[in-house]
């Protein structure tokens, strides 16, 4: 939405992210979205526990992500063997130990 707010002009080029987000998720720019609680809750009303759909949190990726892998494989009927999870779990942990975060305010 950062971006798109920047290409329909509603915030100049010069505006940060930084400045976008805290506002963004109170619903501060256009208008007819609503805040970003409101538009999460209104798509995940309609599609949850229904088919073709899964509910994946970064946090929940970070609590467990062997039962969330394991629940986007299904979704997506593919199979997984046991050391591609392993893989993928060392893969995030070393990538959280890069030292990239993601604030979220």
């Amino acid at each position: 939405m950062y971006h798109y707010s920047i290409k329909r002009r509603d915030i100049p080029d010069t505006y940060s992210i930084e400045e976008f987000v805290p506002r963004f998720m109170k619903g501060e720019f256009l208008e007819n979205f609503g805040t970003w609680d409101e538009h999460v809750c209104s798509w995940q009303g309609t599609r949850q526990n229904k088919a073709g759909f899964v509910l994946l949190r970064y946090e929940d990726m970070l609590a467990d992500p062997g039962r969330e892998l394991d629940r986007m494989t299904r979704l997506l009927e593919v199979g997984t063997a046991p050391e591609a999870v392993a893989r993928a779990e060392r893969m995030g942990r070393d990538h959280a130990k890069s030292g990239l975060r993601i604030e979220l305010l």
